[in-house]
């Protein structure tokens, strides 16, 4: 990511950074509105959800490499959304795209978190689902698992090797740094931007009940 937005600072100045960054987020629109359009037969549906959540997201509208796994974030919900619909070959991307998300940003982990709730999503279809689907659901559920493996593999294939899971674990860990980082802090909802979230926080409820 440095060498890439240092490229881009050279040769642009920082206009050109602030339109990779409108480049990001016009690509993340886009994948998250295709995501919920995946799930509904409704335009109108789609697009209202996917402005409440960009809209919501807009206090993090930073020029940081953050933005790069919200995309892949959502190109792995894309992936498992077509396995899901029997394009069972679409997976195989997971660990290429794992490669690239662990030299960009350490957010990587979210992919392979990604791939297990899947997989545990399909062992709970084993344990309480018909008996016909259990199968199935058993070797849908060894193959997420195994792709969450190659892809935990495939973030060895840094600079820095190992050391770079270690360091984003002590990160974590620094109270210094998440006393002090914005990103890290619980939202002010004095700021006018978190009635977005708020409704985020709303539906979300009602959709893990429904």
């Amino acid at each position: 990511w440095d060498v890439l937005v240092g490229a881009v600072h050279k040769f642009t100045g920082l206009a050109g950074v602030a339109f990779l960054q409108v480049l990001l987020l016009s690509l993340i629109s886009v994948l998250l509105f295709r995501l919920i359009r995946r799930y509904t037969t409704s335009d109108i549906v789609a697009l209202g959800f996917t402005l409440l959540a960009m809209c919501g997201s807009v206090i993090h509208w930073l020029a940081r490499p953050h933005l790069v796994s919200w995309a892949l974030a959502l190109v792995f919900s894309h992936l498992i959304c077509s396995f899901e619909n029997g394009n069972r070959k679409a997976l195989y991307w997971a660990p290429a795209l794992m490669v690239v998300w662990t030299n960009l940003h350490g957010g990587f982990f979210i992919g392979i978190l990604l791939l297990l709730a899947a997989a545990a999503g399909e062992a709970l279809q084993v344990l309480f689902g018909a008996e016909k689907l259990a199968l199935a659901a058993f070797r849908d559920a060894f193959e997420y698992f195994g792709m969450a493996l190659l892809c935990a593999l495939a973030t060895l294939l840094n600079p820095y090797g190992w050391q770079l899971h270690r360091h984003i674990v002590q990160y974590l860990h620094d109270p210094s740094l998440l006393d002090n980082i914005t990103e890290f802090q619980s939202i002010s909802f004095h700021n006018p931007g978190s009635l977005f979230f708020e409704c985020m926080l709303l539906v979300g409820a009602a959709a893990a009940i429904w």
